[in-house]
């Protein structure tokens, strides 16, 4: 049997640790993702969030469960998970949540978000880059650059609207060219209303603005949940002084239409800046 030399041997203890420590470092770091939460008449939440995998504790019992992947044995380590994303949207951003623990699954069902809740036959859905989890909100773990998508659904129907470009500079009377297409399977949807014009079969629509200045556009359509935002910059002409980055921090977005669109719910208004 061949035995280690004392320094091979602490040379060996070394890496270990460092590899170690590395592994141990990179389970705690944090995911930028970007989080939206829509409620049923209502955007609640929408922006990018740093998250990590933690201790949750939320109402109606108060109970702490853990929350970093590990539940239920899905992730050999722990990190950041689509319901940490949640939780701290929530604490950070001045919204509730609750959810029902259930220790089969070692993970919670979320039973509601801000004044949104499961009652009146309405449930809760989460995404992960437009695709439902197959798994809880605190065993799916996330990565930088993820889109989470969570809100409440009443119409029993799954297509989440995607607009883009998200961001686009024109001139006053250029054509706006977007394009609406069902973020899970990429393809275009027609009927969609976007700003004063409707989507085509190839899921396009053409706007034109008179006034320069940042405008803000979303997507709905009649029992769909509605998209992120847009937002077009119009410039005035070549001599006059063009609206640019400076400008979209001071934007306010006023949510008029409803989150998911099925019939006459009301409407709710949010104003929140970009």
């Amino acid at each position: 049997m061949a035995f280690l030399s004392p320094h091979a041997f602490i040379t060996f203890l070394s890496l270990a640790s460092i590899i170690f420590v590395q592994q141990s470092t990179q389970n705690r770091l944090p995911a930028f993702v970007h989080l939206r939460i829509e409620g049923v008449n209502e955007t609640i939440f929408s922006g990018d969030i740093e998250t990590r995998g933690h201790n949750v504790t939320v109402p109606p019992y108060n109970a702490t469960r853990h929350c970093d992947g590990t539940n239920n044995n899905r992730n050999p380590s722990p990190g950041a998970t689509v319901t940490s994303a949640l939780d701290d949207a929530a604490r950070y951003h001045g919204f509730g949540w609750s959810g029902r623990w259930y220790d089969t699954f070692d993970d919670f069902f979320i039973t509601a978000i801000g004044s949104d809740s499961d009652s009146g036959g309405a449930y809760a859905w989460l995404l992960l880059d437009y695709r439902f989890l197959q798994v809880g909100g605190c065993q799916q773990r996330v990565a930088t650059g993820n889109d989470v998508l969570i809100g409440f659904d009443k119409c029993g129907k799954h297509t989440f609207l995607k607009l883009e470009p998200t961001r686009q500079t024109v001139r006053v009377n250029e054509p706006v060219v977007v394009m609406v297409t069902n973020g899970s399977t990429g393809v275009p949807v027609s009927g969609a209303r976007v700003g004063t014009a409707t989507t085509g079969d190839d899921g396009r629509a053409i706007l034109t603005y008179s006034t320069p200045g940042p405008q803000t556009l979303k997507a709905e359509k009649y029992c769909t949940v509605r998209s992120d935002k847009a937002v077009v910059v119009v410039l005035a002409g070549n001599t006059a002084t063009e609206v640019g980055e400076d400008a979209l921090s001071s934007v306010v977005v006023h949510d008029e239409i409803s989150a998911i669109n099925c019939g006459a719910q009301g409407t709710g208004e949010v104003g929140r800046e970009l």
